[in-house]
């Protein structure tokens, strides 16, 4: 079972200033994603240049390692 929240975050809307780190851009989507093991991370794309990434916690996380920690899980 997937557990998604979804925050669009907007110039007049956004609880916390997000902006894309490629292009500054304001208009950022923010998902909240759990993966199958319970891991938590959050998922980021800007609607202006279409950037994506993902932080859990504190730190950034590329899509491969997204990928290795479902990948884990299944196994």
């Amino acid at each position: 079972m997937h557990i998604y929240s979804v925050t669009h975050h907007t110039p007049k809307t956004w609880t916390e200033p997000m902006d894309c780190p490629q292009c500054s851009t304001p208009d950022v989507i923010e998902i909240d994603q759990t993966l199958p093991d319970g891991q938590q991370v959050r998922f980021f794309s800007c609607h202006h240049c279409e950037e994506k990434w993902w932080t859990q916690g504190d730190k950034e996380v590329d899509l491969s390692q997204i990928l290795e920690m479902v990948r884990e899980h299944k196994a």
